[in-house]
């Protein structure tokens, strides 16, 4: 039985592309600040020599070691290679990663290509062979949710849950 795939949608990702976006933005002027205090202020060009080497490095090692940045893990998402539907090797990113910024300076058409794709996906992961999934089917459904939940909410392990347990709708109230 084939696994049932679950594509992230196109205001999710903006939403997590936004989200992402002020994170890095913050980290980068924290940085610049020091930077401009204790050197001769800052210019355009040191403003680019600091920030897509940090924005860079940002993207690349979530995405590399957690398959998701901060926000997509928030959000349940992960990043996976297309073909083995595992983490995808660092050549991957790298593409995705230039490819993205054509993406962008295109006027968002690749971002918006994510709409008419049946797999709903941008032209950086196309090119990459990327696909940004949920990590489950049926996320509100799945019983390791449930369980997490019920283990949380009673303050006792999972390991000690049995499946009677198991609330059918784990958003109920317990």
């Amino acid at each position: 039985m084939a696994k049932k795939i679950r594509y992230v949608k196109f205001l999710d990702r903006l939403l997590g592309l936004n989200i992402d976006g002020f994170l890095i933005s913050l980290i980068y002027f924290i940085i610049l600040g020091i930077i401009s205090y204790f050197f001769d202020g800052t210019n355009l060009i040191n403003f680019l020599i600091y920030y897509f080497p940090l924005h860079f490095f940002y993207i690349t090692a979530f995405l590399y070691f957690k398959k998701a940045t901060p926000t997509m893990m928030f959000y349940h998402q992960h990043l996976v290679s297309e073909k083995t539907m595992d983490r995808a090797t660092i050549f991957q990113l790298i593409i995705r990663y230039l490819v993205a910024y054509l993406s962008f300076f295109t006027c968002g058409l690749g971002y918006l290509w994510g709409l008419i794709d049946k797999k709903k996906r941008t032209w950086h992961e196309i090119a990459s062979g990327t696909i940004m999934i949920y990590p489950w089917p049926n996320a509100p459904e799945d019983l390791t949710f449930a369980r997490k939940i019920v283990s949380k909410a009673h303050r006792i392990p999972v390991s000690s849950l049995k499946s009677r347990d198991i609330p059918v709708n784990p958003i109920q109230k317990l």
